[in-house]
Order: structure tokens, then sequence, then C-alpha cells
């Protein structure tokens, strides 16, 4: 009679180990992306990014994105200071709108910054927020809820 091996034990410590490993990783190639953007957004007078984000149903997406280009001439970066964007177009004026490459990229850092919070948040009834992302100071400041469905259950006996 062969004997069938049984598998190997399920080791938990293992598992969150890769789990944080794999939630590391993706935070530093957010981290550099983030810095990439900043520079390249400064360097254009851009020093606000508003965004908005709604997901549900086990899908979602950044809705909307202003730009908002109030820098003064005489204070923004030269662009030998910005960090160069992969298949980046110089921009000579504030942009109402990015190249569709750079804006790409600034999409999924804001998911993926907002997803780094809240994972798993697109799921069912989903939830939704807005972003802001000071330039000026890099800080970015999330408004994010989630939706749910809520029930009341009431059980009568010999009333």
């Amino acid at each position: 009679m062969d004997h069938v091996k049984p598998p190997p034990a399920f080791d938990m410590a293992t598992l969150f180990a890769e789990m944080a490993r794999m939630q590391a990783e993706r935070a530093a190639e957010v981290r550099k992306i983030r810095t990439d953007l900043l520079g390249s957004l400064r360097a254009a007078g851009i020093d606000r990014v508003e965004a908005h984000y709604d997901a549900y149903g086990d899908s979602g997406n950044i809705e909307q994105v202003t730009l908002l280009p109030e820098l003064p001439e005489s204070e923004r970066p030269a662009a030998a200071e910005a960090v160069p964007l992969e298949s980046e177009v110089p921009l000579d004026e504030p942009p109402s709108r990015l190249p569709d490459a750079i804006m790409t990229r600034l999409q999924d850092m804001l998911w993926s910054t907002v997803y780094a919070l809240h994972p798993g948040f697109e799921n069912n009834e989903g939830g939704y927020g807005d972003i802001i992302w000071d330039l000026a100071t890099d800080q970015i400041a999330i408004e994010h809820s989630e939706r749910f469905v809520d029930v009341n259950s009431y059980s009568h006996e010999g009333v």
C-alpha cells in the first residue's frame, strides 16, 4: 500500500512574515513614486492635488482629480530640482490636466495610499472619500467613509 504524505504544516508565522515583507515592499515603491511625482508637480507649478475616490462591489477608482496651480511663479522650484518621470512631457504652464502617463501614476499613488490605510474597503458596499495632497508640505489628508448594511432583528414570543 502506498503511503500518502500529508501536506506540510501550515506556518502562520511564515505567512504573516511574507505578508509584512510584501506590504513593506509596496510601501517603499509608493514612497518612491510619491517623491518622483512631488518634484514634477511642484516644477509644473501645482501646489495642491485634490481627488475623490469611490469603490464598491470589489472594484473602485479615483473618480476625479483637481490640480490647483496656486504657487506664484517666483516660488516655483526650478525644473532641474524636479525628479523626471518616465515619459514626462515638459510642462511650461500650470496644467489643468497632466499628460496621461503622469495622471495615471498620480491616481495609482493616491489609490495605493488610501488602500494601505483601509485595505479591502472596496468590497461589498464599499467606501469613498477625498484626498488632499499639499505639495508645499508634502502632507496628505484623507477623509474616508465606509458603507455598510445594518440590520435590526427582533423576536417576540408569547406576547
